[in-house]
């Protein structure tokens, strides 16, 4: 794995009695790394005076390298810590001196590897006015191989220091941009794990397997890992007790279980792991048989082509672009543990991203070039023009005089003159109209009103949203039938034979004593009018299909939301373009809140004065810090009892962004009902279900669900006539048969109880809380909002912090908001929103520019007439 951290102190790394860390006596010699060494004439090993100059800004004989070198605030450098996987460090802890030696060359091989894509990729500096210019630049940097863990545990690392200080290609010395060591973090951990996992096959013939994005030795035994995993256990501990799950988290979770490093002798330690090995039986004689195992042959460059256009399709289905990073860690991963030649995957990495007719290059954003794929750009070529050809389509039309009778049904309406403009704009004559909205203005009366206009004017209206629960919702409240896009896209494309196939499985279900459905599929003609609700989540190829069938059948199309909101799990999203493309209507006056400042806050998030929002609610005494992540889940399910929760949890509504932190807070909740009294502690059910966790792994979960529990549904069941995201509370449980009994929430579909086979259906949660996705679009009276984390964004938090009437309240803990909330501001400050690749094919990126790198060498020769820029 690869880690960066900041070095906020010089003086840690340095050879000092007490913090000796990386230059203790049992760390490998030193070595300088980078071109940017080179040309400062650093080489060889690393010696004390040269480390703390450079680090600090200045050369070896005591010239500024930077305009802020010495300066007590200056950032050092970086360090970025490339770690073994597991099983090697163990391998390497008891194997004999020549074996460690050939581990530690492939382990070094492999950090060298890496380090040059790093240098040739993700080595930036910035120069000009407010570093407007972009330059690609040669980096310093400081290694230092490692041994230990702090547990005293195999642990083979190696700590690179990078400097803060870099060598242009024009021969100045400038400050390293760091964002993008940031960026490349992910794709540089995946290109060291496989040069590594490359050298263990080819020289050693070790049999490597692949776990999950890195790799393990398959011939040491996991037990023997588990054994030598002290210090990952410290750690895990500490999380779990922190109630923490993201990586972030456990960089700061070393940091708060590190220890005072003891430093016995290097034979010793290798002793005392081999004779601890030896115990758990695998000892240094089994080291030795790992190695005696054939050499797989490598797979062969077309095999190498062929994996990068599957990576690439897997990236476009899911993206309308990408960059050279996100393909090298997509295909990194997946060649893990296939015999594959580094050299080769990225030499046909670049090559097809060069030559390959199907990849088209679009324009460099920041430092990155972008890239698309010809299929992607004819899709989007495709909806745009089918958007065009029904915007041009002046029909649907609804008279005056059908839309005044209507509006005079609804004075609500009429009273908001932007609400009386927005029902216009959708009933005027085109067979394109787009309606955005903020949270709780309206858009859905709106809607009401114009379903009525379109029905009386001889129009046949239908709904169609991503998720179940926001289809639910516009049926509801605005008397339009409606289903999700998957059913829609579905009946739509059905087959001629469909119907026929619906009714065969219908004689059979009804020869097997089970209950049969009526075929009702969703139709388009030149009579319907399709509202998108939600249009913001919808992705691209969603939408593709959905406007291709009704420029196909003569319909009209409508699309609802608001694109600041969470934007679509699985694409990039067309709304925000074709919101810019066509004249359209926004609401902007919130009617859901009823406290004037939780209006002003939300329009402060819709503006980006993130930091003015936050400070609005933490002013009220409605934000919470707390010191870790434990007692932030802690006090907020104790303030959801104490204001309502704990007996109407349908009105306290609890959002979270993971589903680790949903389980959490939906146990805490139950216990608090259990102890209450308000639930049946011996009359429930358990299921069993899959869970997925933040990184993309599952692990099969338990719970308890009982009577007086409130529930929700995660898969639609025709059988239950239920959907994905349906709650409500259970009312009864018949242990003999297994069933559940759950009264759905009203606004669900008019407390309608269902029974539920548990032994059939297992797609059951305790729903008092649950991730921003499931309740986008959702109306309560009451939130909850656990903040931080991974996925907190600007869309994120202007979608919880929208969603309750008369309160919402954040808690978070130390760790995510920094002091006076900073580091939170600075998470909402990240967008989710991606554009079009037909944006970014039409962007002239005159803001950011990038200047070439000088071919001709640079000169020796100090000038300190310019501001940030030294020369060589």
């Amino acid at each position: 794995m690869l880690s960066i951290a900041r070095v906020k102190d010089i003086s840690y790394y340095h050879n000092l009695p007490t913090e000796d860390y990386y230059r203790e006596a049992e760390a490998a010699p030193t070595r300088w790394l980078g071109s940017g060494a080179h040309v400062l004439g650093l080489a060889g090993e690393v010696d004390s005076h040269a480390f703390l100059s450079i680090f600090s800004g200045y050369s070896t004989d005591g010239r500024p390298l930077t305009q802020n070198a010495g300066k007590e605030k200056r950032c050092p450098g970086w360090d970025l810590t490339f770690s073994a996987p597991k099983s090697v460090s163990v391998l390497w802890g008891i194997a004999d001196h020549e074996l460690r030696t050939e581990l530690e060359a492939c382990f070094s091989h492999a950090v060298s590897a890496t380090f040059a894509l790093l240098e040739r990729d993700a080595a930036w500096t910035r120069k000009g006015k407010g570093g407007i210019i972009a330059e690609p630049t040669r980096i310093v940097a400081a290694t230092f191989r490692h041994g230990t863990s702090r547990a005293l545990d195999p642990n083979l690392h190696m700590h690179c220091l990078v400097a803060n200080v870099s060598v242009g290609h024009d021969g100045m010395t400038r400050a390293l941009d760091s964002r993008q060591l940031y960026k490349w973090k992910m794709a540089l951990g995946v290109a060291f794990r496989v040069p590594f996992a490359e050298q263990l096959e080819e020289r050693l013939g070790l049999r490597i397997v692949r776990d999950r994005d890195s790799f393990r030795l398959r011939d040491v035994p996991t037990s023997i890992c588990h054994g030598f995993s002290k210090r990952s256990q410290t750690i895990r501990e500490s999380m779990r007790l922190q109630g923490r799950t993201s990586a972030r988290a456990a960089e700061f979770a070393a940091l708060d279980t590190r220890q005072q490093k003891s430093e016995p002798s290097h034979d010793l330690l290798h002793e005392t792991w081999q004779t601890a090995a030896t115990k758990l039986g695998f000892g240094p004689n089994h080291a030795i048989q790992v190695l005696e195992r054939s050499k797989r042959a490598p797979i062969t460059q077309s095999a190498v082509e062929t994996q990068i256009a599957s990576a690439i399709d897997r990236l476009t289905s899911t993206r309308s672009h990408f960059t050279k990073r996100v393909l090298i860690r997509e295909l990194g991963t997946t060649l893990m543990g296939q015999s594959v030649s580094y050299a080769t995957m990225l030499a046909e990495v670049d090559r097809q991203l060069q030559h390959c007719r199907d990849i088209v290059h679009l324009p460099e954003v920041g430092c990155e070039r972008y890239y698309t794929t010809v299929n992607v750009l004819a899709h989007e070529a495709d909806l745009l023009a089918n958007c065009d050809r029904l915007h041009r389509t002046q029909t649907f039309g609804v008279s005056q005089l059908t839309i005044d009778r209507v509006l005079a049904k609804f004075p609500g309406i009429q009273r908001r003159p932007e609400q009386v403009a927005a029902v216009n704009h959708v009933l005027e004559p085109g067979a394109l109209k787009t309606l955005s909205g903020m949270p709780g203005t309206g858009k859905t009366f709106v809607l009401n009103a114009a379903r009525e206009a379109w029905q009386n004017a001889g129009y046949t209206v239908i709904g169609a949203a991503l998720a179940g629960r926001a289809a639910r919702e516009l049926q509801s409240q605005a008397g339009i039938r409606s289903e999700t896009i998957a059913k829609t896209l579905r009946d739509v494309g059905a087959a001629p034979l469909q119907p026929w196939k619906h009714h065969a499985r219908q004689l059979l279900r009804t020869a097997r004593g089970r209950p049969t459905y009526r075929y009702d599929p969703v139709r388009f003609n030149d009579k319907t009018v399709l509202v998108i609700d939600e249009m913001g989540m919808v992705g691209t190829a969603e939408s593709h299909r959905l406007v291709a069938h009704a420029v196909k059948c003569g319909a009209k199309v409508v699309m609802v939301g608001d694109p600041q909101q969470l934007s679509p799990i699985n694409s990039t999203g067309v709304f925000r373009h074709l919101l810019s493309r066509y004249p359209t209507v926004r609401l902007t006056h919130i009617e859901r809140q009823q406290d004037p400042k939780d209006v002003e806050a939300i329009h402060d998030l819709s503006r980006g004065d993130h930091a003015r929002a936050l400070a609005q609610y933490r002013d009220r005494g409605l934000v919470t810090i707390a010191e870790d992540r434990r007692s932030a889940q802690l006090k907020l399910v104790s303030d959801w009892c104490t204001h309502g929760g704990l007996y109407n949890p349908a009105d306290h509504l609890i959002l979270v962004n993971t589903n680790t932190d949903g389980l959490e807070i939906n146990r805490r909740c139950q216990e608090a009902r259990e102890a209450a009294g308000l639930i049946h502690p011996e009359r429930f059910a358990t299921i069993r279900r899959k869970h997925r966790l933040e990184d993309g792994t599952t692990r099969i979960v338990r719970e308890d669900i009982h009577v007086g529990d409130r529930v929700m549904f995660l898969e639609r069941s025709r059988a239950l006539a239920v959907e994905n995201g349906n709650l409500g509370l259970v009312v009864g449980y018949q242990a003999e048969s297994k069933i559940l009994s759950v009264r759905l929430d009203v606004s669900d579909r008019s407390s309608q109880t269902v029974h539920v086979p548990v032994t059939k259906y297992q797609a059951l949660t305790l729903g008092y809380a649950g991730t921003t996705h499931k309740f986008q679009g959702a109306t309560v009276p009451h939130a909850y909002v656990l903040v931080g984390g991974s996925m907190q964004s600007r869309e994120m938090t202007y979608t919880q912090l929208s969603r309750a009437k008369y309160s919402t309240r954040l808690y978070a803990d130390q760790l995510d908001t920094g002091p006076d909330l900073s580091r939170l501001v600075a998470q909402l400050d990240r967008s989710e929103s991606q554009p079009l690749a037909h944006e970014l094919l039409a962007q002239r990126p005159i803001e950011k520019q990038r200047s070439q790198p000088s071919l001709s060498p640079p000169t020796q020769n100090l000038d300190h007439s310019r501001g940030l820029d030294f020369q060589l």
